[in-house]
């Protein structure tokens, strides 16, 4: 299953840190420009292949490998991977592929890049970079805000701008757009030009057939034949708002055009692509409009348009896809269902067994208000990964919630996020925004937690600066992380404010990676949250002092 982090439509990069001093064992590695360790502790999505567990991250892929009685880690380096975070990968056969995506700024605001997407053919040996699929600078001019439902290109600049009106008939502004592409055996199908990755993300991708798919958000649903020597992206049309199916050779090219932007008669929710999924004949993409499945025919695509109101699923939001098998053999299809009007603060997950005629979803869940990011299973168990942590089901009608993984170090998980979670050799593996933790017991955990950063010095404190509303948040607090290279449980920390007055004291570190390690949780000796300002940090290690300064801001 691959893992969409799609938070209010921003591919947030959250604190990672960085491992760089680690040494490397030649003969595990898959590809010789890796280096030990993970490059985040933010794990996104996990997959297996050839005894090799794959990790993607916000700053980069890794993967894993069993040398008893731990795991070691690595990390790729290699230049034909994209760059920044990872937000989809998938794998199947011997193929494995990834998405990359950073934060760019542009007019004074960041926004999601896409970075392209790289696969590999041979397990993970050496990879084939595709860049981000971005169109040609057009020669046509059309309205930016069609009043109408025609479609009216011009080739001249000054003759759009003297016939275009803006939605509210006031004058319009005139914009290139694509002039045309084709698809099922028909020519001069209208897309709207993306001519820049900013907004134009691959959320999800699939290997299907010779093809892999992307869904890209502003870029709609694209895919290229990585069969090919030279592949090149290829726009798939998917039928508009208003149009229950799309079929090929049908289209009708008069009112039809490919448009995730939107126009004065709609939002075109159903080209924002984030989700695509396939089995067997059938491709499934889940976009800001609902469920598409499309029977595959020839390189052609014969699309079913579904929404929530008439087939039965949570919402027309849709990040995602998975296949269950039932006991009778048949299959069960689940979609990542998010409520649209809350902007994806609630996502359930929502299940069909009759092929997506008829949907439901778990009541228990939706009155919990979770946001669901991913969904497993093993023949016994439903795992569902979300926004509160992971969530246990063997009927889909009643779910329990595991405890917060804590090791036999004392280690903690310390985040409520579960991204990812999957079953591997019998082992339950749980991808979080705080590292991944590992247990062997499938339903009762026993832990293994692996986190990563560099061995420090000197008495150090992450994330700095401490937003205390979002980092490390679990159970209601942030969390914030002291560490030092030493073994004495006997230390102690104090925190002072800027005028020095007492806030908070910690005892009781860990010994964790041979270093000792605090946890504090922004609140004062009154249990209050601290307030916005630098706060200056006393280590007292048998009576050797270290300090530290720490930035604290609130929402």
């Amino acid at each position: 299953m691959r893992m969409i982090l799609i938070l209010i439509l921003i591919f947030s990069f959250v604190m990672s840190v960085v491992p760089d001093q680690y040494s490397i064992r030649e003969y595990k590695m898959l590809n010789t420009n890796t280096n030990e360790g993970l490059s985040s502790n933010v794990i996104i999505d996990i997959e297996y292949l050839n005894n090799s567990v794959f990790l993607s991250t916000s700053n980069g892929l890794g993967y894993a490998l069993y040398d008893a009685p731990n795991f070691i880690f690595y990390n790729f380096q290699d230049d034909d991977l994209p760059d920044g975070g990872n937000p989809a990968m998938v794998v199947k056969n011997n193929i494995i592929a990834v998405s990359g995506s950073e934060t760019v700024s542009h007019a004074g605001q960041n926004h999601p890049a896409g970075t392209g997407i790289s696969y590999s053919i041979d397990g993970g040996v050496s990879w084939n970079y595709m860049e981000q699929s971005v169109d040609e600078i057009p020669i046509y001019w059309s309205c930016s805000n069609f009043n109408t439902t025609e479609n009216l290109f011009y080739s001249d600049e000054s003759l759009c701008e003297a016939e275009c009106l803006d939605c509210d008939g006031s004058p319009g502004s005139c914009s290139k757009i694509y002039d045309y592409v084709s698809w099922g055996g028909q020519d001069e199908i209208a897309h709207l030009s993306v001519t820049v990755p900013i907004n134009n993300i691959s959320y999800d991708i699939e290997i299907h057939g010779d093809y892999i798919y992307a869904s890209n958000w502003a870029g709609g649903l694209r895919r290229f034949n990585y069969t090919l020597d030279s592949p090149e992206w290829e726009i798939v049309p998917l039928p508009m708002d208003n149009q229950s199916e799309l079929l090929c050779g049908e289209i009708e090219l008069e009112s039809y055009q490919i448009n995730p932007v939107g126009d004065c008669e709609s939002d075109f929710d159903n080209h924002k692509a984030f989700s695509v999924f396939g089995i067997e004949d059938t491709l499934w993409v889940g976009t800001a409009g609902g469920i598409n499945k499309g029977i595959i025919d020839g390189n052609c695509i014969n699309w079913e348009h579904l929404n929530s109101y008439e087939n039965g699923f949570f919402d027309d939001w849709v990040i995602g896809f998975e296949n269950q098998i039932l006991d009778n053999g048949l299959n069960r299809i689940w979609a990542l269902t998010w409520d649209k009007e809350s902007q994806g603060s609630i996502g359930v997950p929502s299940f069909s067994d009759n092929g997506g005629a008829d949907w439901q979803f778990p009541n228990q869940l939706l009155e919990m208000e979770v946001k669901s990011y991913n969904i497993s299973f093993n023949s016994d168990y439903i795992y569902l990964s979300t926004n509160q942590g992971l969530y246990l089901s063997n009927d889909s009608e009643f779910w329990e919630k595991f405890d917060n993984p804590i090791d036999y170090l004392n280690q903690q998980i310390l985040s409520d996020i579960v991204y990812d979670a999957e079953i591997i050799n019998n082992r339950l593996w749980v991808g979080t925004s705080d590292g991944v933790a590992v247990s062997s017991n499938l339903i009762d955990a026993n832990w293994m937690i692996y986190r990563f950063w560099e061995n420090n010095s000197t008495f150090d404190v992450y994330p700095n600066p401490f937003m205390i509303d979002q980092y490390n948040f679990i159970n209601g607090d942030g969390h914030v992380r002291f560490v030092y290279p030493g073994q004495s449980l006997e230390a102690t920390i104090d925190i002072f404010d800027f005028s020095m007055d007492l806030v908070a004291s910690i005892k009781d570190p860990a010994i964790i990676n041979q270093q000792i390690e605090f946890i504090w949780n922004g609140r004062n000796v009154y249990n209050e949250k601290v307030e916005n300002g630098v706060y200056f940090c006393r280590l007292n290690h048998n009576g050797d002092y270290k300090w530290a300064k720490l930035a604290v801001i609130r929402n």
